[in-house]
């Protein structure tokens, strides 16, 4: 049944007498209010369970200084560490940046997808853009001012919840059954000059009626873009890129050491041959490019969110509970302006064949240095000019800007009830996420720029003969020089408006039965049974004009712009049932399985076992393990190809075939990837074993070692491609692999066609998502809490740490595994410690959050000059950082409550990362300093 409506009419029908025969009986037994916690199907007043449990609570919340989900997460030891949670830090305006304005959470940096993201215990339409080839769920869409409370497991629970849970599930509980109104405003900036402004207001409003409760919340925020040269440890890149808008240039016969780079460049940039300026070096002469001066850090971001939740019980005890949730999100992602590799520009002067091109020329017709230098290698080598064109080695004048604006929606409507001494659930729900994205600024036609770099660009933006349409010159950072030469009504025509449209849904139902099923060995047998069915669509409709295709040979029409196109769609249902069994006394055993059937894939059961231990009223002793697997995200079967690149390191064996690669430094490829949808599952085990102390009421103690080990991982590996090309020759193409071969190596031939020995990359590489890798992860949480009173103040005591044992991942069969704990962007103890305090109308917290350190990111390929330059050692460690926040609250009578939040009390720096093209990691520190918010609350 293909359609989605029906399908969830259908279920409707099938589950709606279930539902009326359960609401007929009434419940004999005296009323207990039973809670169902993530980790467990089965409802019960007990909530320590046989899996750890991460709770971010109301008090929690407010005393974080978070304006959004994703700002609160990156608190959480769980989901900090590696690069599986992404913020708007990671936005960009390029095909392997993370969508602009959008954020994922992800558990032990195992991946957005890796991570099951539900809202009341259910699942949300994933995002219609992918990060990479991963589907997730936009955390951003979801309104802080609507979460009561979030709960994270952080073990493997596809048992339970299905696919997507390898790593764990992050559940959003909203606020409902509210009663009053409660208005929030709050504005925060940091110390700096640059405005750095955070602006949020939010409300949440709930009344009860007779048999009813209407509970309403909104939410609006506002973030103000900082950039990177807005702060002096990021102003400058440690490592320019060698192409600036002020070009180099070439020809076929000048000798590459000549090349020859624009005069008019700064001074401070420019490295040429003269005797007062920087040396060229081995890069040839070279105006730098700061890649910091353009990049933002936190782009420019808006959200507003709205919705409700409206709960009716009826007489015969069954509730009808309804959720409504919207919002819109804006954000930019900026990045550098295009590069231009080897373009090529006419030796004359398109509309006078007797003068060369203007690029050549001063604006009275003289030789600049430029033209004079060539035509002085071509009379003393040849007598004259004997080619047709030279070449072009810089960027776009203007760097590249998306705009992206989505809006999401999420509609859940159900009963609920008890049949005896079971309770019973059922439900409908609807969720969609769409996106609209335009690359407004700084993306150009690369047809167009060659036609008027030929001077053939027509007026209307057609080609037309060379010599009769607008021409343009690089010389002077295609500044506008008069005579013709680089009018600004080129550039209008040059650059395009490129549109990207994203849509998701997802369509579901369920239904659950929990209770009792009879007394055993001094206990009773609890248990849950259930099951869903549900219909996923994703279309990701790129502009043709961004598109690589077999059509175009994979250039996209706009430069270094592409985008890649997905559609997709998959129906799933599966059956669950849990059980909760006394084996003696204080001995209980969790035992799961789940059913999961994909039409697109295959069906799959997973099961889960774990036991809990109390011998002491203070004391549960606790252990688990589940069985989890990841079908293939709609992102993955149902992708074209994408356009990317690629850095790999020159290890022996590959030095040893390859002429690119030299054994000292790593080398650059251009790639095309294509989808798979053929992929076989991730799968993955996960263990847990853990302890959970309280020698008195006011403190607790829990102590957890963790094991995921998750293979069969959806990926593309250069390297594995490029060592099995040496092995088998069919992979091996001249000049390029044609394009219905989705794996294959582009290389250079001799006049018989054999490649040459060694091998010489001469094209795009062709690769193709794979199931290739494996991860395996292990570490310790430790969490302590303790309540006491001192100086006629009540204290809490929060400590919260995570510790990881080992990291290690192999990216396919054919190179080494390798230990990321303790490398670049994967610390080994991340921290957060809370001291709060309340006395009378006073409150408040301070938070430190740690960071340990780290290798620096590879260092061990830069030049000892660079080190030199640099100051530091190849085996260089990023240092350990914490940030520690104040927050100091007053509370005027019931009514008001003002709280002032200082993040970063002592304003620290970032550690510095030499190997990041950033100066720090985005995904572990921040730039923003000593950051101020003022917050007021006033409740009706």
């Amino acid at each position: 049944m293909k359609n989605p409506l029906l399908m969830l009419a259908a279920a409707g029908f099938v589950l709606s007498p279930v539902a009326q025969v359960f609401a007929a009986e009434e419940s004999q037994i005296e009323e207990v209010e039973r809670i169902q916690v993530t980790g467990s199907r089965i409802k019960g007043i007990d909530m320590e369970g046989a899996q750890p449990l991460v709770t971010i609570d109301a008090d929690d919340i407010k005393s974080s200084s978070a304006n959004s989900v994703s700002e609160l997460l990156r608190e959480v030891g769980q989901t900090r560490g590696g690069t599986g949670t992404f913020s708007t830090s990671a936005s960009g305006a390029l095909s392997g940046s993370s969508p602009a304005g959008q954020a994922a959470g992800s558990l032990r940096g195992l991946g957005a997808s890796s991570t099951l993201t539900l809202i009341n215990g259910r699942r949300v339409s994933v995002s219609s853009f992918a990060f990479g080839s991963e589907n997730f769920v936009d955390i951003n869409a979801i309104p802080l001012a609507a979460i009561e409370r979030i709960e994270i497991l952080p073990t493997g629970a596809s048992a339970l919840y299905g696919a997507d849970a390898v790593a764990g599930v992050i559940n959003y509980i909203l606020k409902t059954d509210y009663e009053g109104l409660e208005l929030n405003l709050s504005y925060g900036d940091s110390e700096a000059s640059s405005d750095d402004s955070k602006k949020n207001f939010n409300l949440v409003w709930g009344k009860s009626f007779e048999n009813s409760n209407l509970t309403l919340f909104a939410d609006y925020y506002d973030r103000n873009a900082t950039y990177l040269r807005d702060r002096e440890q990021t102003a400058e890149s440690f490592f320019p890129s060698k192409q600036h808008a002020w070009a180099s240039y070439n020809t076929l016969f000048f000798d590459l050491a000549k090349d020859k780079v624009d005069p008019n460049c700064p001074d401070d940039i420019r490295f040429d041959d003269r005797d007062d300026a920087h040396p060229a070096e081995r890069f040839f002469e070279y105006c730098a490019y700061n890649s910091n001066q353009y990049r933002p850090y936190e782009p420019a971001f808006e959200q507003w969110g709205a919705g409700a939740t409206f709960n009716m019980d009826f007489d015969n005890g069954t509730q009808w509970f309804n959720e409504l949730m919207f919002s819109q999100t804006q954000g930019q992602g900026e990045s550098t302006s295009a590069p231009l590799n080897g373009i090529e520009v006419p030796f004359f002067d398109p509309r006078d064949p007797d003068s060369l091109h203007p690029s050549l020329t001063n604006p009275d017709g003289t030789l600049n240095p430029i033209g004079q230098a060539f035509v002085d290698f071509y009379e003393a080598e040849f007598g004259e000019i004997i080619d047709d064109s030279f070449q072009i080695y810089g960027r776009l004048p203007d760097t590249r800007l998306v705009e992206n604006e989505t809006r999401s929606w999420r509609f859940v409507t159900g009963l609920r009830g008890d049949w005896g001494e079971w309770a019973w659930e059922t439900a409908l729900s609807a969720s969609r996420s769409e996106s609209e994205q335009l690359g407004s600024a700084g993306i150009a036609s690369r047809s167009k720029l060659e036609a008027a770099l030929n001077g053939a660009l027509c007026s209307d933006g057609s080609i037309c003969e060379p010599g009769e349409g607008f021409l343009i010159s690089p010389y002077d950072a295609w500044a506008a020089r008069g005579d013709g030469v680089n009018d600004p009504a080129a550039w209008d025509l040059i650059y395009e408006q490129v549109p990207r449209n994203g849509k998701s849904s997802l369509y579901s139902a369920d239904f659950s039965l929990t209770g009792d099923l009879f007394e055993w060995r001094g206990g009773t047998i609890s248990a849950a049974f259930g099951g869903e069915v549900r219909r996923e669509e994703l279309e990701d409709i790129p502009s043709e004009l961004a598109e690589g295709t077999f059509e175009n040979g994979f250039q996209p029409e706009v430069i270094r712009f592409g985008s890649t196109r997905v559609e997709a769609d998959r129906t799933t249902w599966a059956l669950f049932g849990e059980l909760q069994v006394p084996l003696a006394e204080g001995l209980d055993m969790q035992l799961a399985g789940r059913y999961d059937h994909y039409s697109d894939f295959d069906g799959v059961f997973n099961p889960q076992v774990g036991l809990r231990y109390q011998p002491l009223d203070s004391l549960i002793l606790r252990g688990s393990w589940a069985s989890s697997f990841r079908a293939p995200s709609l992102a993955q079967v149902g992708a074209d190809v994408k356009l990317s690149s690629a850095v790999v390191e020159c290890k022996p064996e590959l030095a040893m075939g390859y002429a690119d690669c030299d054994g000292a430094s790593d080398f650059s490829i251009d790639t095309i990837e294509f989808g798979n949808d053929s992929l076989e599952a991730e799968e993955a085990d996960s263990y847990n074993l853990g302890l959970a102390y309280s020698p008195t009421d006011d403190i607790t103690l829990t102590l957890d070692y963790w094991n995921i080990e998750h293979e069969q991982l959806v990926s593309v590996d250069p390297e594995f491609t490029l060592l099995q090309a040496l092995s088998n020759p069919e992979l091996l193409h001249c000049d390029s692999v044609p394009a219905s071969n989705p794996q294959g190596v582009p290389v250079r031939c001799d006049e018989n066609g054999v490649p040459l020995s060694p091998l010489v990359v001469d094209g795009d590489v062709h690769l193709q998502l794979q199931n290739l890798g494996t991860q395996k992860t292990d570490g310790i949480d430790l969490t302590y809490s303790h309540y006491f009173s001192g100086l006629g103040i009540d204290w809490t005591l929060l400590a919260d740490v995570t510790h990881v044992l080992s990291f290690k991942r192999q990216k396919s069969a054919s190179v080494g595994e390798e230990e990321l704990a303790g490398t670049y962007q994967y610390p080994e103890t991340l921290a957060t410690t809370t001291l709060r305090f309340d006395r009378d109308q006073w409150f408040g917290s301070v938070t430190a959050l740690y960071t340990s350190g780290y290798e620096d990111n590879d260092l061990d390929a830069l030049s000892d000059f660079d080190l030199e330059r640099l100051g530091i050692t190849a085996d260089r460690e990023v240092p350990s950082w914490t940030k520690v926040n104040l927050q100091l609250g007053y509370d005027f009578g019931d009514h008001q409550t003002l709280r002032l939040t200082v993040e970063n009390l002592f304003d620290r720096e970032a550690p510095v990362v030499y190997g990041s093209s950033q100066n720090i990691d985005v995904y572990n520190h921040d730039i923003l300093g000593r950051y101020y918010r003022a917050s007021y609350t006033y409740r009706f």
